[in-house]
């Protein structure tokens, strides 16, 4: 298996871009070779022995915020029917006694 360069001093087989592939997605894979070509181009070097590996165990992940409004009442929804916020609220109050 040859290695070929898929960006400025990042290496990968066909077989570890397909599964990098699979598991992310092109824009997102293309996202994270990018940021590991600048990474290596300013002379940081990752804690991983190979570029595969960086880009699986690469650290945050980038988070995009949705935008359809439809889909965005659907998670207020889902978290407000979710929400431990209310759990502590359910249970019976204890009843006192009246002090009269």
């Amino acid at each position: 298996m040859e290695k070929r360069e898929v960006a400025p001093y990042v290496y990968l087989t066909d077989e570890q871009y397909e599964r990098l592939h699979e598991r992310y997605g092109k824009d997102h894979l293309e996202k994270r070779i990018q940021q590991l070509s600048k990474k290596k181009q300013n002379g940081e070097k990752p804690l991983e022995l190979s570029d595969y590996h960086s880009l699986r165990t690469k650290g945050m992940q980038l988070v995009e915020p949705i935008r359809n409004r439809d889909d965005i009442q659907l998670m207020k929804r889902i978290l407000k029917r979710d929400s431990l916020r209310n759990y502590f609220f359910v249970f019976p109050r204890p009843k006192y006694r009246n002090a009269d």
